[in-house]
């Protein structure tokens, strides 16, 4: 994009008009316009569009890459040579990529946002010039996270805000101490800034008597300084007064200046924006002063030049002594206070001891200031996987994890001593040896020994997340642990985040492999790859991560993959294997070729497959605590049972004998002992952190960086399961595995979890987060699962943009929990609504996030049920009446329910008697997480539309609105004719069935006793019971079946047949008829 640029001149004059403006400047990226009274609306619509040249206004899909505002609007973004960041808004006249707004705490909308698509990246931000004393508050968000903004200013200082999460938009407010340009960006997040407001300084008069003792040095001043922005405005009394302007808003401290015996004794004082000319007297004090000198002693030279005092006042004294030092020869100047006794710290040279820690004097005196070295302790290192000798030329480093910047180094393993302190272990230079994961050295007043193990075997895994594998330039380590590089001019093998790991571009990757291999190379978002004279390129749009699976049948020594200029390649890891022949199926369990489906997905990245023939794992009953990557094209998983099921026992806890469940347990809102860098469970991960006593990975389980914690992650195409359970316990009970682990809540935590095994008080919607069990990624097209199970609470099953099916099974949730952009197809599925007794646990069972123009989720002559109380949830009542969904991605989100069975409520708890009422409440649907979508909708369920939202459709025909037919076909067909559905003998090309709603409201004859009854099936349900009231029930022939007194709303089951109905109450009496059938 062309930048504008400014002469200086042009720019100085811009600046002087911009900050001499009495009105608060806002800049709204919904193009918002405030009123103009109060406000200077630095953004319009014509504005922001032209951020887009050559795009229509209005147009949506578009991304964003840098741009500089018109020269009065003071703003840039600077976008790392990306474009594809979002500008996100619901007004439609603004070009945009979608619509979305936000909403502040107090229930504020603001109509658009800039969203950065890069996480913690600090060349990604917004930038404007201020001057001094400007306020500046960023409405500012995140992408679902706590997050930390900095606020850069032009001479490096950096301040910094928190957002909290704790809803959609925060006010951050920073200050201006100097003028030039300032930059805000995010360091562990996502960029999003919906608003900014620019306060300029306002200046008033502060003045005031001066209270003071007759000693006062001639020419004394008193210095305010602004303890926002560092600012330092001083002023020299004349005849005991003094009279001084300053900006308005800040918080100051008093001190004087040419006045070292004398202090102010009411130095806080603070001015609002709003104030007007304010009196402020100050009190003087006069402070009887001893000088102390002497020396510094026992410190080297290069600590002696860094080592700093630092001094503690006690209550009731102002006085704050400065210390000076000749750090040529040690010696030192100070004045305190008489009889006042001061801490006393020593900084910067924690391996010595201070003498002293407190110090007092009544009169002049002299003091020395001893130090002495701290005692170390002999530290043996016992090696495994390698010698004293293999390592003699190492190097050993200790770093102290409690105190900043203590590092100690040795070479071998010999004469290491350390003084007490908690060290991280690193080796380095260690040749053909490769440390592995070691825990922290503790150190405790005595002779220690650590046990550090290595590997002689070649690496063959390399992750570009592990920041240890980078320089301090952010740069690639050449050689990183056997790989080499070469980068051609203006070439990168950069580290990017925690997200993709590295950014690669115009470089040769030079690979060590000990014959024919597989090389797996995983890349995310955009790439562009060349191997053996193939390429292998997405280059714009976020294409998801693929695992290139590159066949090398050569000798031992290098293979080189090329990332090519022109695109960055974002490379999550590397991993060679040495190829193996290719068998179409191999089994899983406790007595087959593997034990864990992981061992199996490992052997089968190592065979020829060179048109990814298809391989099924038959997998034996039993459970599989495991997280699961399958990043292969055409993999199967088939429950090896000759009679398969899914079903559940004991409160979801337990399985059927014949069933095959893979389940895990992380969750939102807690760091885990046992998560690895990959956010996925690691056994020497948690063996070390058990040690250390704390998680070393931060769990981003509240995004898609990690798939919100999911269970198995698909990234292959043409994945098949059969009678499988995906599950992610978090919500459900205590694993086994859970229960041996450390779990630390954080950032989200729904409080300290149970720790035995088994526990199901999980399943309380106090508990309830962000939990996957099932996620497909944008490369997983195809994903077909024939009678499976999916089991969790909150965003169980996520899909990007792929295509999936779904024959018959259970998908089991509570909140939102089939998620995302995927096209999902369910046809004869069981929706299973997995709440507990919280009246607030009301089941969302979809949010899609259609795109436009593409197809979201059909349920097709699908069932929505509740958990099996006892058997599949620990509550006592079935689930409350629920919804369809809500949509995530505004108006284009898309979900139909055909031909659908939605089952009858039996829960009667704390939330009310739902009892007989239908399982999808009266709204249907709800707008509360995006906005409507009238792409949302039902065709000929069992259950009436009466009070539905009035955005939802309730579809006349089966069809879209633009003449889609609601067949199984059209939903999976695609643009290469999958029809998976087909294979299994379903005849894909007709329309639902419709369903008679069952559900009826009777008409009485009369209703004078204000009582509503409603027949479903076999039960007929009396509903507004207010007072005592005497239901009957006649055959037409005039024989009463029942009678009896009933306080509240009440059911009743009746064989087939017809009836005449009565409640009679004090009020009146309601009579009419129904045929049970």
């Amino acid at each position: 994009m062309k930048k504008r640029a400014l002469s200086f001149f042009v720019f100085s004059a811009l600046c002087m008009g911009l900050m001499a403006t009495d009105k608060t400047q806002v800049w709204d990226f919904g193009a918002e316009q405030l009123n103009t009274t109060e406000y200077q609306n630095m953004l319009s619509v014509d504005e922001i569009n032209s951020w887009f040249p050559g795009v229509a206004p209005g147009t949506t899909g578009t991304t964003m890459g840098e741009w500089t505002a018109n020269d009065s609007c003071n703003i840039r973004f600077s976008a790392n040579n990306k474009t594809n960041h979002r500008l996100r808004s619901t007004n439609e006249a603004l070009t945009r990529y979608d619509n979305k707004s936000l909403t502040d705490a107090a229930g504020n909308v603001y109509t658009g946002y800039v969203y950065s698509n890069s996480s913690s990246e600090k060349n990604v931000y917004l930038a404007s010039t201020y001057k001094p004393n400007d306020r500046i508050e960023f409405m500012v968000g995140s992408n679902g996270n706590a997050a930390t903004y900095e606020f850069l200013s032009p001479n490096g200082s950096i301040q910094t805000g928190q957002f909290t999460n704790a809803a959609k938009l925060e006010k951050l407010t920073f200050y201006a101490g100097a003028e030039g340009e300032y930059k805000i960006y995010c360091i562990n997040e996502k960029l999003v800034v919906a608003r900014i407001y620019r306060y300029p300084e306002r200046k008033i008069a502060v003045n005031g008597t001066i209270t003071a003792p007759d000693n006062m040095p001639e020419g004394y001043q008193i210095a305010f300084t602004n303890l926002q922005n560092n600012v330092v405005t001083t002023v020299t009394p004349v005849e005991g007064a003094y009279s001084v302007e300053l900006a308005a808003g800040f918080d100051y401290e008093l001190s004087l200046v040419n006045a070292p015996t004398h202090v102010v004794v009411n130095k806080d004082f603070s001015l609002t924006y709003e104030a007007t000319a304010t009196t402020n007297n100050v009190n003087i004090a006069s402070v009887a002063m001893a000088n102390v000198t002497g020396n510094v002693t026992g410190l080297p030279t290069e600590q002696l030049a860094k080592v700093e005092f630092e001094f503690t006042v006690p209550e009731g004294s102002v006085y704050m002594p400065e210390m000076n030092i000749d750090r040529t020869n040690g010696s030192y100047t100070l004045q305190l206070e008489k009889g006042v006794e001061y801490g006393v710290t020593a900084l910067h040279v924690n391996d010595y001891t201070l003498n002293i820690q407190t110090l007092s004097v009544n009169d002049d005196a002299t003091q020395d200031l001893h130090f002495t070295a701290k005692p170390t302790y002999a530290i043996t290192i016992n090696l495994t996987g390698a010698t004293a000798t293999d390592l003699a030329n190492a190097t050993f480093v200790f770093t102290n994890l409690n105190e900043e910047g203590y590092v100690y180094t040795f070479t071998g393993t010999e004469n290491i001593a350390l003084r007490d302190g908690v060290y991280s272990v690193k080796v380095e230079n260690t040749g053909a040896f490769t440390q592995l994961l070691t825990s922290n050295l503790k150190v405790e007043g005595a002779a220690t020994a650590k046990t550090i193990d290595f590997t002689a075997e070649p690496a063959t895994y390399w992750d570009f997340k592990n920041t240890e594998n980078y320089d301090a330039s952010n740069n690639l380590k050449n050689p990183c642990s056997g790989i080499t590089y070469t980068a051609e001019p203006g070439g990168k093998f950069a580290y990017h985040g925690s997200s993709y790991g590295s950014q690669v571009s115009n470089v040769s990757i030079n690979i060590p492999v000990s014959g024919p291999s597989i090389i797996s190379v995983k890349v995310g978002y955009t790439w562009d790859i060349s191997f053996g004279g193939e390429q292998f390129a997405a280059t714009s749009g976020d294409n998801g991560r693929q695992t290139l699976a590159l066949e090398y049948t050569g000798e031992a020594g290098y293979v080189t993959v090329v990332a090519n200029a022109g695109t960055t390649s974002y490379i999550e890891s590397i991993q060679v294997n040495e190829s193996m022949a290719y068998m179409p199926v191999v089994t899983v369990g406790v007595d087959k070729t593997y034990q864990t489906i992981n061992d199996a997905l490992a052997a089968i990245r190592k065979m020829e497959r060179p048109n990814n023939e298809s391989v099924t794992l038959m997998i034996d009953p039993g459970n599989y605590e495991e997280m699961l990557v399958i990043d292969m094209d055409s993999i199967r998983f088939v429950n090896a049972s000759a009679t398969p099921s899914i079903a559940l026992k004991n409160k979801g806890v337990d399985i059927d004998d014949n069933a095959v469940r893979i389940t895990s347990y992380y969750g939102h809102g807690y760091n885990y002992a046992s998560m690895g860098d990959d956010y996925k469970w690691d056994e020497r991960t948690l063996q070390v952190n058990k040690e250390n006593g704390y998680a070393s990975v931060v769990n981003d389980g509240g995004s898609g960086s990690t798939y919100w914690n999911a269970t198995v992650v698909v990234e292959g195409k043409d994945f098949y399961a059969e009678n499988i359970i995906f599950e992610n316990s978090y919500n459900q009970y205590i694993s086994e595995k859970e229960a041996n682990d450390l779990v630390f809540e954080a950032e989200g935590g729904k409080g300290v979890r149970p720790t035995d095994a088994g526990n199901t008080s999980v399943q309380n919607r106090s508990f309830r987060e962000r939990a996957a069990a099932l996620a497909l990624s944008k490369t997983s097209d195809r994903t077909f699962l024939n009678n499976c199970r999916v089991i969790g609470r909150q965003d169980s099953f996520y899909g990007a943009e792929c295509r999936v099916a779904c024959y018959k099974g259970a998908l089991m949730g509570a909140c939102d929990f089939l998620f995302g952009e995927m096209n999902l197809t369910c046809y004869q599925t069981d929706l299973v609504m997995n709440t507990d007794e919280d009246k607030n646990d009301v089941a969302y069972i979809t949010a899609p996030k259609t795109g436009a123009g593409q197809r979201g989720m059909l349920f097709f002559e699908c069932n929505v049920v509740s958990a099996e109380v006892g058997t599949e949830t620990a509550a006592i009542n079935s689930s409350k009446p629920g919804l369809w969904g809500r949509p995530w991605e505004g108006a284009t989100s898309e979900a139909i329910f055909a031909g659908c069975v939605v089952d009858t409520c039996h829960y009667n708890g704390e939330a009310g008697n739902f009892e007989g009422q239908s399982l999808i409440s009266a709204a249907g649907w709800d707008a509360g997480l995006s906005s409507a979508s009238e792409r949302c909708g039902e065709y000929a369920c069992n259950v009436g539309t009466e009070g539905r939202v009035e955005w939802a459709i309730d579809f006349v025909e089966p069809q879209t609105a633009d003449g889609v037919e609601f067949t199984l076909v059209n939903w999976t067909k695609g643009n290469d004719g999958w029809n998976p559905f087909a294979v299994l003998g379903v005849d894909t090309d007709v329309l639902p069935v419709p369903q008679e709603n069952d559900f009826t409201a009777l008409n009485p004859s009369f209703n004078d006793a204000g009582v509503s009854i409603y027949s479903f099936g076999n039960e007929v349900f009396f509903k507004g019971i207010e007072q005592t009231t005497l239901i009957q029930i006649y055959t037409l022939d005039g024989n009463m079946v029942n009678s009896r007194q009933i306080e509240a709303d009440a059911c009743v089951y009746l064989p087939n047949g017809a009836y005449v109905l009565r409640a009679q109450n004090a009020t009146g009496e309601t009579v009419c008829k129904v045929l049970v059938k």
